[in-house]
């Protein structure tokens, strides 16, 4: 067997997308083979993902959907490979979705703070803001009772 470069490490990991350590123990386990280092990569991975898919994750955005009655069941995944949540929405008499729509308002480059005097009824009060504070997830109607202001998150009508 010969020596693990750093450069195959690297081709590993940008071929998958996996850590450098779980690229270089793959490449060592294999004796080198990129192949069967990307088979052993595959395995373990799906191992991986499937213990973590088992386990609860948050539930501050399960609280909010629930408790404003728009949503029936939320199930979220957080601690898979790809973050999932499930949600089954509650329908009106005309079998239309209450959730018509979402927008999100927060971005990782450019963040929305609103203080609890900025917190205005949006659409006119049919839509809800989620907001994350100091006190947690919470909507803007919540915020304004408690007096409390935070990043807007997103809005959803």
């Amino acid at each position: 067997m010969g020596e693990i470069t750093a450069a195959a490490v690297k081709a590993l990991r940008d071929r998958t997308g996996a850590g450098m350590m779980d690229c270089k123990k793959a490449l060592v386990e294999a004796e080198g083979d990129a192949e069967r280092a990307l088979d052993l990569l595959r395995m373990t991975g799906a191992a991986k993902a499937a213990k973590r898919a088992t386990r609860d994750a948050s539930e501050g955005t399960v609280r909010i959907a629930t408790r404003d009655g728009s949503v029936a069941m939320v199930e979220v995944l957080t601690e898979t490979d790809f973050p999932m949540i499930r949600i089954q929405l509650k329908y009106d008499v005309e079998h239309a979705p209450i959730i018509r729509s979402s927008r999100r308002i927060s971005k990782p480059g450019l963040r929305v703070y609103r203080k609890t005097a900025d917190l205005k009824p949006v659409r006119g009060g049919l839509a809800t803001q989620i907001l994350t504070t100091s006190l947690g997830l919470m909507t803007d109607r919540e915020a304004r009772r408690r007096s409390i202001g935070g990043e807007v998150l997103c809005e959803v009508w």
